[in-house]
């Protein structure tokens, strides 16, 4: 760059930056998804951060004075501060266009090291305005929000310091929302601005974290050379407040005991909870209304199905398969039919077998490595087969499979650590790379595997069906056995129709205790204590707790029957799950309903994982005497009736006889009747 065109540039800066405003008293927040963005590079994004802040003779602009910017630690809620948000170039002609750019300088008091190329990096800010009438005036307020993504320009350097300021440029994009550009969008006279918050990625941190910004500002004028011919700089800049609403958000997972779907299947339903100030139900709700007038929630996040998961206490089938973890058996010299005896181990769920001794079959629902053979006395039925494991996780010594789950926690740092392959490629979520190996191609039916942006209404509701809702008497029979099924060793949970997405949490529901209070509002037992705590705490400050109920979907666990190439059967030390998982969750905003007055306020919160524990199947797949022994049960059940029937039965077998020659009674007595019609008309 000429030392000219570069004195043009700090001089058109420093003029910009003077009529912005400094605004360390406006917090930040966090980031965002797009579909097409603008990625042309502008020169200003290469000049150096503190050069920014010069006039052309190398001297600080009025109003700025980097000792204001030490490092120091801040204990507060903002992690970063917006101290500056500028427009560069804008222009109402589109041959000037190329210039215009949108600049954040954040100040990072604690001095933590950003990732600068992270796809987290992001601002939230508003794409769409409709105008209300507020004490008798008209007034303009935004009503919809998107997160744009961030480019890393330059930090600041000064003496020993380092990375005190930040500069990142915001990449435009072509919103869903209406078509438009934050360029195409603005209005020329008056190019407003609404920034909620910034989200920014800090190295060693799984998701990005949330500073509030908070602010509106409306540029008027233009930067000399970029109005009218000639003109000096006009470029004007107001800043107001802008309302946000910040979140602390946890979350729940919710697993019934049965599912329509089937043995081995529970509903799972995913939800988050957070705190709303009284203030702001009151000013924008209605205490009279069931979810206290929060009409709708907007929220994103990134939807995917885990691979089978496989849980044992076996050590020696660990040693055994883990050479195999992440490597499709298939392409193994030895395999063929569906099984390799290099790998060994045939795993199977829900093995039914009928016949006996050299006449046995063999059918599992799920299999690995069993492979498919028939002959005309005996075969091996796999079911759904499965040539690539990618988790195989070992129970601690002592603990059976059984009783062993695997935490959320567990779980997420197996999907951060997995190196084993990347056959799939990879998946990318603001704040992760992961092996798309981990995960399934599809996900539930009606729901969307990736990213997902949805406005849930306090109106759209849940269905959660229970196993009886498609499954009679000789289903169970044939799932559980004669005997459970009698005794209802089945999945008993009832429908849960027209399950309400947002539950504000009342004292009532809070006096309640253990399953009562799971099961009622329905979240995770083990998350009883932590969610009670969350309440009370938020009460005695004046808040109230909210559930957003937003994914129903499928969790299957089954244990697991497994031998080494055919030869003796292993039980009880192995199950396998999967469940569908929620990356980089987070809420946009809130939309309040107050007696027909509709108000959205963006939110401010860190952005969360949403990775279920795995635990063992429910205890009904212990069938005790076995199905097949269930159904000899059953015949010697119908041998007995007969026996003890027998007096009568002559007289049930007569009665059976009459009831089989009736219909055929009928028909010749119809017969007859059309016979003797038709001798009346001919005489014959």
């Amino acid at each position: 760059m000429t030392k000219a065109k570069r004195n043009l540039l700090l001089a058109g800066t420093a003029i910009a930056l003077l009529l912005c405003i400094v605004f360390s008293a406006f917090p930040a927040y966090r980031s965002a998804t797009t579909a097409y963005a603008y990625n042309n590079d502008n020169a200003f994004d290469n000049t150096v951060l503190l050069d920014d802040f010069k006039d052309e003779n190398g001297d600080w602009i009025t109003d700025f004075n980097y000792s204001d910017y030490p490092f120091k630690h801040l204990d507060t809620e903002n992690k970063f501060f917006v101290m500056n948000f500028m427009e560069y170039c804008y222009s109402y002609k589109t041959n000037l266009q190329d210039n215009y750019g949108l600049y954040l300088y954040v100040y990072n008091p604690n001095g933590y090291e950003i990732i600068e190329d992270s796809a987290a990096n992001k601002v939230q800010m508003a794409v769409s305005w409709r105008t209300e009438t507020q004490d008798g005036e008209t007034v303009t307020v935004a009503d919809d929000y998107e997160k744009f993504n961030l480019k890393y320009c330059s930090k600041s350097v000064y003496k020993e310091e380092e990375g005190a300021l930040y500069k990142f440029r915001i990449i435009d994009h072509v919103s869903e929302h209406d078509g438009n550009s934050i360029l195409t969008r603005v209005n020329k006279d008056a190019r407003r601005y609404d920034i909620s918050g910034i989200e920014l990625h800090i190295k060693g941190q799984s998701n990005a974290v949330d500073s509030t910004v908070g602010g509106t500002f409306t540029f008027t004028g233009y930067m000399a050379g970029y109005g009218l011919s000639g003109a000096e700089s006009t470029l004007e800049c107001k800043v107001t407040e802008l309302e946000t609403v910040r979140l602390q958000v946890e979350s729940t997972v919710y697993r019934d005991d049965g599912s329509d779907l089937g043995k081995d299947h529970q509903n799972q339903l995913t939800s988050v909870y957070f705190a709303v100030d009284n203030s702001v139900i009151e000013k924008y709700g209605d205490w009279k209304n069931e979810t206290l007038g929060l009409q709708k929630i907007k929220a994103e996040w990134w939807e995917y199905k885990t691979q089978p998961i496989i849980v044992t206490s076996d050590s020696d089938m660990v040693t055994a398969l883990t050479p195999y973890i992440g490597k499709d058996i298939s392409t193994l010299p030895d395999y063929e039919n569906g099984h390799s005896k290099s790998v060994g181990y045939r795993l199977g769920t829900n093995q039914v077998i009928s016949g006996s001794g050299q006449y046995t079959n063999i059918a599992y629902d799920w299999s690995f490595n069993c492979g498919r053979t028939q002959s005309s006395v005996q075969g091996v039925f796999p079911g759904e087969t499965c040539t690539f494991l990618p988790y195989l996780i070992q129970t601690p010594d002592g603990i059976a499979a059984n009783d062993y789950t695997v935490s959320s926690s567990d779980l997420t740092k197996y999907m951060l650590n997995y190196d084993k392959s990347a056959i799939g490629g990879y998946i990318q979520t603001p704040s992760k790379t992961l092996s798309a190996d981990l995960f399934r191609d599809t996900v539930d039916e009606g729901r969307t595997r990736g990213y997902n942006c949805v406005d849930i209404d306090a109106g759209d509701k849940f269905n959660l069906l229970s196993y009886n809702n498609s499954h009679g008497f000789w289903d169970k029979v044939s799932d559980y056995g004669f005997w459970n099924t009698v005794f209802k060793k089945h999945p008993t949970n009832s429908d849960r129709k027209n399950v309400s997405p947002i539950h504000p949490v009342t004292d009532s529901d809070l006096s309640l205790s253990g399953d009562t209070l799971a099961n009622a509002l329905l979240i995770d037992k083990a998350d009883e204590s932590k969610f009670k705590d969350y309440c009370q705490k938020n009460a005695k400050l004046k808040k109230t707790t909210f559930l957003f109920r937003f994914a129903a979907t499928d969790y299957y666990s089954s244990k697991i029957t497994a031998d080494i190439n055919g030869g003796a059967w292993i039980k009880d030390k192995s199950y396998m799950a999967y469940e569908t998982v929620f990356l980089d969750f987070d809420i946009l905003q809130l939309t309040f309903n107050k007696e027909g007055k509709f108000t959205v306020l963006p939110v401010v919160s860190h952005p969360i994982d949403i990775i279920g524990a795995i635990r063992p199947p429910l205890d009904f797949g212990n069938v005790g005497c076995g199905k097949m022994l269930s159904w000899v049960f059953f015949a010697i059940l119908i041998v007995l009736l007969i026996i003890v029937a027998f007096p009568i039965l002559p007289h049930i077998l007569s009665g059976i006889l009459w009831l089989i020659k009736l219909p055929f009674k009928a028909i010749a007595a119809l017969f007859r009747s059309i016979k003797k019609t038709f001798t009346k008309k001919d005489g014959t």
